[in-house]
């Protein structure tokens, strides 16, 4: 079969770095899993050139002017990128697909005129609810609710079919209207064929001076929906009471990057709290193996519709993970067996089971062997593919 993918992520290597990882592996999945020709086309950003997060800079006169006049010339621009529909047009008669992938975004109605056109199969890929996101998250823009919605809703309605990754984004489509079997869940995965217990950390402890310390790690940008607050939180409570342990946050980035910099200066933390800063995906592996102890502290979100990758990885690598019990998350993880589930927010209960994992290795080991065998088994990258590749079959039969 063959097939194109349109992706329409801004930001790639920045903000939708993880989007962006998570569509490339599941893509090359789908090649091995059906043997299909794949084709994949970035409609917004340049996928070959990496970008990745900046330092603020003092905003000019000029920034602030166009800041000024973006709010309102956000959305007439949005609207007028439905122009981009002519490069599709291009793409689906020059290569000829059988079935078409293109990710869910807002402001678009390609998919329904598209297919409609060519008589070519849509299958949208709604790895985010892109008109929730707009709304709630990008506020600095001037959004017509209504119009948002409703072509939210128009672009899933020109697919045959559907697949979120996880049943709270799912669940959320179909209050809007959409059917139950229009979707089908493929959460998140790992490659195991990169993150697994048998990558050596040796080489970043050495290089980091981290010497026989218990590493406490998180990966991933300073953002508020990460737990930042809970993380310095956990970082005040454990030091004291653990001279052995030390901190390895990897990642760069994100509002709240400032915030957690500023705490450990002000609390001289710098020899026990490391900031690697960005590290490249590849990379990401040996760092996560030269951690003892994995926190994903997400706080109360009362739409968690993500499934993060990173947790994944945290458990393909054999390592016990302290994470939130919320959304998928809770699905995935079985508490005190192949990791540990915690209220969001509940620190003291975090502090308790890290003091209990730095008291007991065979604890650490246990859990950590049981967490990858389960990635091993149901979450890698080939199977999600084998599942999508039955799905793309369903779709043009």
């Amino acid at each position: 079969m063959k097939i194109v993918y349109f992706n329409y992520m801004w930001d790639l290597w920045g903000a939708s770095i993880g989007s962006t990882v998570k569509a490339l592996k599941l893509l090359e999945a789908l090649r091995q899993a059906g043997g299909h020709e794949v084709k994949d086309f970035w409609l917004r950003d340049d996928l070959s050139k990496k970008r990745f997060w900046t330092e603020k800079k003092e905003l000019t006169f000029r920034d602030h002017l166009k800041k000024h006049l973006g709010y309102y010339l956000h959305e007439p621009n949005q609207l007028w990128s439905n122009r981009g529909i002519h490069q599709e047009c291009e793409i689906i008669e020059r290569e000829k697909p059988d079935l078409v992938i293109s990710r869910l975004d807002v402001y678009l109605t390609s998919p329904e005129k598209l297919s409609k056109k060519y008589n070519v199969p849509f299958l949208i890929e709604v790895d985010s609810p892109r008109s929730y996101e707009v709304m709630t998250f990008q506020k600095y823009y001037h959004t017509t609710k209504w119009l948002i919605q409703s072509m939210e809703m128009q672009f899933l309605r020109g697919g045959k079919a559907g697949f979120t990754v996880s049943n709270q984004m799912r669940d959320h489509f179909v209050k809007r209207g959409m059917p139950l079997e229009y979707f089908s869940v493929l959460p998140n995965a790992a490659d195991t064929s990169r993150f697994n217990p048998q990558v050596s950390g040796k080489n970043v402890r050495e290089q980091l001076k981290l010497n026989d310390s218990i590493i406490i790690g998180f990966v991933g940008s300073f953002i508020p929906w990460h737990g930042v607050e809970n993380l310095m939180n956990v970082i005040e409570k454990v030091l004291p009471a653990h001279p052995e342990v030390k901190f390895l946050l990897v990642g760069k980035g994100g509002s709240m990057s400032n915030v957690i910099n500023n705490f450990i200066r002000n609390n001289r933390l710098e020899d026990r709290v490391i900031l690697p800063g960005h590290i490249p995906h590849e990379e990401i592996p040996q760092y996560i193996a030269a951690m003892d102890i994995l926190l994903a502290p997400y706080p109360e979100i009362d739409f968690f519709y993500y499934s993060p990758v990173k947790i994944y990885e945290y458990m393909a690598c054999g390592k016990p993970v302290i994470s939130s019990r919320i959304g998928q998350i809770a699905e995935l993880i079985e508490d005190q067996k192949t990791g540990f589930l915690t209220r969001p927010g509940d620190i003291p209960n975090i502090c308790s089971i890290i003091s209990d994992l730095i008291k007991q290795p065979a604890l650490r080991t246990q859990v950590g062997m049981a967490a990858g065998a389960e990635i091993q088994q149901h979450h890698t990258w080939i199977k999600r593919g084998e599942a999508l590749s039955a799905l793309c079959q369903k779709v043009i039969s």
